[in-house]
């Protein structure tokens, strides 16, 4: 996919932004306009049980929105909204510098971001086919 340009939404550009969600504007090419909410959330995991957390996990979700009510665009009768996605980080990484939190989930966003568009695309090739009614 080619690469996209956009930028961040304040809270004051989409009022229905809650604290878990980051909001984008794609400013250049064919998809200009297009409002993206992305929502990450995170949850830890302690996998060997010392009482040390090991692993961060974001879960990524993402939509393409419409701009004044943060509701998912339809496609046909389908949303443009993406399932989670699980991506992973270990402590280790960040302990050693290796990592950054802050780069971590600017990644998290940007993939979310890429996937919602190619679902987008998807979307609107499945909804020029004819559907036959069963029965």
């Amino acid at each position: 996919m080619s690469e996209l340009l956009y930028f961040p939404l304040t809270q004051e550009q989409a009022p229905w932004k809650t604290a878990i969600d980051r909001v984008f504007e794609i400013e250049a090419g064919r998809h200009t306009g297009k409002v993206i909410r992305v929502s990450l959330a995170q949850f830890e995991e302690d996998l060997n049980q010392d009482g040390t957390i090991d692993q961060i996990n974001v879960k990524a979700t993402s939509s393409i929105v419409d701009r004044t009510t943060g509701e998912p665009l339809m496609v046909g009768a389908k949303p443009v909204k993406t399932v989670g996605k699980v991506e992973s980080l270990a402590t280790s990484a960040l302990a050693e510098g290796t990592e950054t939190m802050t780069g971590f989930l600017a990644e998290c966003a940007d993939e979310a971001i890429f996937r919602v568009i190619r679902l987008e695309g998807q979307l609107i090739s499945l909804a020029e086919i004819p559907t036959i009614q069963q029965g």
